[in-house]
């Protein structure tokens, strides 16, 4: 079971949540309960080098939420949000008794198959248009708290076998559920904005092609538009260069393959593009500060 460490600062009574004896905080449950003052949440433990997403259930009560300096919005009970990132949280209770739990989990932990992956970034983008939030999700399906309950009951559970994939599988079936009982607007309906219809151009011929083309300028000649155009409007979207996110799709494959697949370093460098073994070594050592061999071990360690 994991813990969490709490430090309550006198002048802001910021609330940092810290998780212990964790070197892959893949997923975590955060619950903040009501409280008279306005407070701040912060994630201090995520790492920098992992992509997090959240996803934000107001269980019991009516809150006041400001995320990342925003407009604020008024969730009532039930109310789901979805974010990523490590967003600054600023609430105010209005002196309701209030439960709000956020279930945060990396990309790594999710992200299984290349199945999870397609859906993963196709549900995200549906709902949070407006990077890096969506908008509050009224829902009244109980199956989906009920899938809330049976996560932090798994999560609770001590060296559970399989715990991990038996959590990703309820978080799956959530957004399944939410997807279903919002019926989401089409991506076609979507894609009438010039710049996010490049966009997801974009994502499309990365997921086809990250393998083997990982240079900018060819991902803009695909799609007819400027290598510049191109790193203008990622940035504009999603807050990284095209650069950036190519790395990352590299990175998350190449992690996926040493956790879950039985081939050789050699053969998972080479499918990646990397023609020398040492290349690809030398990359995902830069970038995860491990090397191949040395995650994919620790990781199997810990399952």
């Amino acid at each position: 079971m994991c813990t969490f460490g709490f430090r309550l600062l006198t002048q802001r009574k910021a609330l940092f949540i810290k998780m212990e004896d964790l070197s892959f905080p893949e997923f975590q449950i955060l619950t903040v309960n009501n409280s008279d003052e306005n407070s701040q949440l912060t994630f201090e433990n995520q790492s920098v080098d992992k992509k997090y997403y959240h996803i934000a259930w107001l269980k019991r009560g009516n809150l006041s939420l400001t995320i990342n300096a925003l407009e604020p919005l008024l969730l009532e009970e039930h109310s789901i949000m979805f974010f990523y990132q490590k967003p600054d949280i600023l609430f105010n209770a209005n002196n309701s008794d209030f439960e709000l739990k956020i279930y945060c989990f990396t990309d790594d932990f999710f992200c299984k198959t290349s199945f999870d992956i397609q859906f993963l970034d196709g549900f995200i983008l549906l709902k949070s248009i407006e990077f890096p939030l969506s908008n509050p999700i009224q829902v009244a399906d109980c199956a989906i708290f009920d899938l809330f309950r049976l996560i932090e009951e798994e999560y609770d559970k001590t060296d559970a076998y399989s715990q991990g994939h038996i959590i990703k599988n309820y978080l799956h079936n959530i957004m399944l559920l939410i997807d279903r009982e919002e019926k989401p607007v089409s991506i076609t309906e979507l894609t009438l904005d010039a710049h996010l219809d490049i966009f997801l151009q974009f994502k499309n011929l990365l997921e086809k092609y990250f393998r083997e083309e990982k240079r900018v300028a060819e991902y803009a000649r695909k799609i007819g538009v400027r290598e510049k155009s191109l790193i203008q409007i990622t940035a504009k979207i999603t807050g990284k260069f095209p650069k950036e996110i190519i790395r990352e799709r590299v990175l998350l494959e190449a992690r996926r393959l040493l956790r879950y697949s039985n081939k050789s370093i050699k053969e998972i460098g080479f499918e990646l593009g990397f023609n020398e073994t040492t290349n690809f070594i030398k990359y995902f050592r830069l970038y995860n500060r491990y090397t191949p061999m040395e995650f994919r071990n620790f990781v199997r360690e810990k399952e």
